[in-house]
């Protein structure tokens, strides 16, 4: 599609000064005609390339938003400006050392490490549980049998 759009408009550039004066407008529309068709192929041809990098990404879309950690909408607006957009990554960057600590006041950043290590803590005892309800199932069905 790209090809053939690049094509046209070198057509028509190429061709127009030869076409009859009432041709203009038709050469101009046959011309918009071929722009689009290559801009739209090369959107598709972009796209086709940046597929294999957006595959390894993981994209986590049922991942908990920044409000689930109870801290107030401005903090949350300005989190999400640093690129965090997710509690889970929020938190995980705060215990590696990861997270931008200098763009937030003294009040902000207490505030953003206590919800922190709250949703830490409550994240690993849901998952202690999970597992716990998990091991339950396994030996009680295998005494069952």
């Amino acid at each position: 599609m790209a090809v053939i759009g690049f094509a046209g408009n070198w057509w028509v550039a190429d061709q127009l000064q030869h076409w009859p004066s009432w041709s203009l407008f038709p050469g101009v529309a046959i011309s918009v005609f071929c722009l689009v068709s290559m801009v739209i192929g090369l959107g598709l041809v972009s796209i086709r390339a940046l597929e294999p990098v957006l595959a390894t990404m993981e994209l986590d879309w049922d991942a908990e938003p920044l409000a689930a950690l109870a801290i107030t909408p401005m903090l949350q607006r300005k989190i999400e400006g640093l690129g965090f957009w997710a509690a889970d990554d929020l938190a995980q960057a705060i215990e590696k050392g990861k997270f931008p600590w200098t763009e937030l006041a003294y009040d902000e950043r207490m505030q953003l490490e206590r919800a922190a290590h709250r949703w830490s803590a409550a994240t690993k005892a849901q998952q202690k549980s999970r597992k716990a309800r998990s091991r339950r199932r396994t030996t009680g069905s295998q005494s069952g049998d």
